[in-house]
């Protein structure tokens, strides 16, 4: 994640419908660092496959339990 908190803040206000007098600063930093510690706690953050690409091939098997633990498919 590239943006700031000022910049987050600014994003999440207007989702809120909010123009800063319901949800201060305070309050969304709070919430804003609580769902970064919940979503850093449920997604891992140095786990990994590296899976060595064939010419002309598609689809991969994978090696994990469940699909719902893919969290991002990066290209090297």
């Amino acid at each position: 994640m590239t943006d700031t908190l000022t910049q987050l803040i600014a994003k999440l206000q207007p989702l809120l419908l909010d123009d800063g007098t319901r949800f201060d600063t305070a309050t969304c930093t709070s919430a804003i660092r609580q769902a970064l510690k919940e979503f850093n706690l449920a997604a891992p953050i140095h786990a990994g496959d590296l899976v060595t690409p064939v010419l002309g091939q598609k689809e991969y098997e994978l090696d994990v339990p469940t699909a719902l633990e893919i969290v991002d498919v990066l290209r090297q």
